[in-house]
């Protein structure tokens, strides 16, 4: 079949469209010229996805077959301010992702927390605002545990079936920053990364600021898709792989150019493929696909780049957070039902029944009767962001569609401000309801903290005895245990401060007593 209208102009692996620019310009590296913006439309038929020249790699032995695709995915959102955080949970339902390592959060500390989407988020920040850092992860479900090592590197561990997977997000110094900073870099993930399990299904992605290029030769860690000419950084990459048996997902399957590249220099005059998934060789038959989604858009100058795996993830039991009613509202039926049974109790002897005995009946006579009468509180989360806001961010995922990066510049500046004004008008909302609540302090009280209060969000790691890291629950519940057993050891212990003996002191006399009263 012949194919008709393709566009002759086009950015060719990684390389300029001037030739004053250079082909090893990548990263964050900024251009103050202004140009008008090109196609990445190649030309001739379109190669067939998902080709891959390394299938027959990595298929040794104890290569566990895990069977239900998920899709991995990795994104330099370039700050996750406020408002972004729910267009980039939409994009995640848009392109079916179950797990998403971001890059450049610009937030500050450590922790997680459960979005009104229902997604979990873990980050890494930095400790001050003076670099503009932070990595990330946005999960369903799964998680076992943790580790946060800075605001460059992260680590995430899920439960599997049946084995566990280990994720690790990254965000790699630019081309400005000195060698020593890289030396450090790498010398720091290799340490985050010989302290993961060796049993686990280990994936590597992130913004690695480094042109990796295609291979020109046989090789197990490069294919022959990928795009552009390694460089410097590139051959430092390369060696890590090398070391730790990693093979480069991106480079293994056959894509047109504008499913390679994953950042754009300003005015689109430069596109280099500097983000990468990767996984180690023994699970190089996981892989089903990796390509960019250049549809996907929460105004940042990087793309979504997605990894089709066949594993199986496995939900973590766990228990089951309390039941919670709404007192406010008790019906009448429930207080006679009480009453009736708690009379029936204090007609039985006390000696036929133990105080424990007793207290679980009292305990689930309340409770069979709260779940019969009393409806459960339910709380309901509103996203605060309007129609219109999410509307703006369609718009700008459509101008990018177009190539139109003027109104897409003009749309981005749009969504940030209307962002704002969404903001205001929650709390002007939040306001006027607690204006309603007068008599009714509790709820008053309840607006006013929910609007005042400094928001901290929660952080598991704890350090064991000898001050290692601890990321794993099962690890912290033992260490918890082991902390309460000696506290209380060392309270039930007598101590001596002057390092004799202090007799106790017999009890009083009834003479004594009676000669004082």
């Amino acid at each position: 079949m012949r194919v008709q209208n393709l566009r002759k102009t086009r950015v060719s692996d990684g390389s300029t469209r001037r030739p004053e620019d250079t082909s090893t310009a990548i990263g964050e590296e900024r251009d103050a010229a202004q140009s008008t913006p090109v196609s990445d439309d190649g030309t001739g038929s379109k190669p067939i996805a998902g080709n891959s020249v390394l299938d027959g790699l990595g298929k040794a032995r104890n290569s566990t077959p895990l069977r239900k695709p998920i899709n991995v995915a990795t994104w330099n959102v370039r700050s996750m301010s406020e408002g972004k955080v729910e267009i980039v949970e939409k994009e995640m339902i848009a392109k079916d992702i179950q797990i998403l390592g971001v890059s450049e959060l610009w937030w500050l500390g450590q922790g997680r927390f459960t979005t009104d989407g229902g997604n979990m988020i873990i980050y890494s920040g930095m400790e001050s605002a003076k670099k503009r850092k932070g990595v990330g992860f946005i999960v369903e479900k799964s998680v076992i545990g943790y580790n946060p090592v800075n605001g460059r590197v992260m680590t995430l561990r899920l439960q599997g079936n049946p084995i566990n997977i280990s994720v690790m997000q990254v965000y790699a110094p630019t081309t400005d920053a000195p060698d020593s900073e890289i030396i450090e870099f790498y010398e720091m993930i290799q340490g985050t990364l010989d302290s993961i399990p060796k049993r686990d299904l280990l994936i590597v992605l992130g913004d690695w600021n480094a042109k990796i290029g295609k291979s020109s030769e046989e090789s197990d860690i490069v294919g022959k898709h990928g795009l552009g000419t390694r460089n410097e950084r590139g051959d430092r990459l390369y060696d890590f792989c090398a070391i730790n048996n990693l093979v480069i997902g991106n480079t293994l399957f056959e894509h047109h150019p504008r499913r390679l590249w994953t950042w754009s220099s300003p005015g689109d005059r430069t596109r280099n493929q500097i983000d990468y998934i990767m996984v180690q060789k023994r699970w190089r038959s996981t892989l089903q696909n990796v390509r960019t989604r250049p549809s996907a858009d929460c105004g940042s100058d990087h793309q979504l780049l997605v990894a089709k795996l066949k594993l199986r993830l496995k939900a973590k039991k766990g228990s089951r957070p309390p039941i919670r009613y709404d007192v406010d509202n008790i019906p009448v039926q429930y207080a006679v039902e009480v009453k009736n049974k708690f009379e029936q109790l204090m007609k039985v002897n006390e000696e036929e029944q133990t105080p424990n005995e007793l207290w679980e009946d009292i305990k689930e006579t309340v409770k069979n009767t709260a779940k019969k009468y009393i409806q459960k509180k339910r709380r309901i989360k509103q996203p605060w962001i309007s129609q219109h806001t999410l509307n703006l961010a369609d718009s700008r995922k459509e101008a990018k569609a177009a190539g139109d990066q003027n109104k897409r510049s003009r749309l981005n500046k749009e969504v940030a401000k209307s962002v704002k004004e969404d903001k205001r008008n929650f709390i002007e909302r939040k306001c006027q309801e607690m204006e309603r609540c007068k008599g009714d302090s509790k709820a008053a009280f309840g607006i006013s903290k929910e609007l005042t209060k400094k928001w901290v969000p929660r952080m598991d790691v704890i350090n064991d005895a000898n001050g290692i890291t601890l990321t794993e629950s099962d690890d912290i519940k033992k260490r918890w245990v082991e902390y309460s057993t000696i506290l209380f050891e060392a309270q039930d212990q007598q101590v001596y401060t002057r390092g004799e003996i202090m007799e106790e002191e017999p009890p009083p006399l009834r003479s004594e007593v009676e000669q004082r009263y």
